[in-house]
């Protein structure tokens, strides 16, 4: 679900001038509501615009988008908790924000002990500030909270963006090299401008090699795993 903002004018009847509204709703049914002509030719612009995102990963990438969370503030939770009942980990999504935001508390590094950094190095509020706001239900999540799952769990995170096809590989070390002994979990990201929004995707070897192959971030420490070497 995306939220939209459109503006309601005026009800004669009602003796109410125009007033603003944001109110939540599933992409599929983005056309199917009318306010002014103009913010109706504006959510059907929008709705192209997420079809086609969702569609890229399906066309370009060739990954199948097997879970689409609510578009609340918790996708990137809510994806990888699918991702983590796959492997026997059952966590909802509020549980794993909060576990999240624990293991941040007790670890000031992220990423390789050597050249790891204070993870409150990367954000420009207070280390409290910052734990208070992410524990709140709907808070977006970010790298910093993508860095922890993954050294929580000692899972790598492959997130596929469908901004100029650019790919990000978080690791337990921090390192940019996918080896097969770490479980690997692959998320969508939606560029910014159509939706703020994490999806699960789908695993496919052959697939992910061409996408590794084409990043100019990330190498292969040994062949890619099969999907039966993912899930030891």
């Amino acid at each position: 679900m995306y939220k939209i903002k459109y503006r309601v004018p005026e009800s004669a009847r009602a003796g109410q001038s125009a007033r603003s509204e944001e109110k939540w709703y599933h992409v599929s049914n983005l056309t199917q509501y009318t306010c002014t002509s103009t913010g109706a030719s504006n959510k059907k612009r929008l709705h192209r615009k997420l079809l086609h995102s969702y569609n890229k990963f399906v066309s370009e990438f060739g990954l199948p988008v097997i879970m689409d969370p609510i578009g609340n503030g918790n996708c990137q939770f809510a994806a990888v908790s699918y991702h983590l009942r796959q492997y026997g980990i059952h966590r909802s999504e509020e549980t794993l924000r909060q576990d999240v935001v624990n293991f941040l508390r007790q670890t000031p590094v992220l990423g390789n002990r050597i050249c790891g950094a204070n993870w409150w190095n990367s954000i420009l509020e207070q280390p409290r500030n910052y734990l208070s706001r992410m524990s709140t239900e709907y808070e977006y999540g970010d790298q910093i909270t993508l860095q922890a799952m993954s050294q929580l769990y000692n899972m790598q995170i492959l997130i596929v963006s469908t901004r100029n096809s650019a790919t990000t590989l978080i690791s337990p070390d921090g390192s940019s090299c996918l080896p097969s002994r770490y479980p690997l979990i692959i998320l969508g990201h939606y560029e910014e401008g159509a939706g703020e929004h994490y999806v699960a995707l789908g695993y496919n070897r052959h697939v992910l090699e061409r996408i590794v192959d084409t990043s100019a971030q990330i190498t292969w420490e040994t062949d890619p795993p099969t999907s039966d070497e993912r899930r030891r």
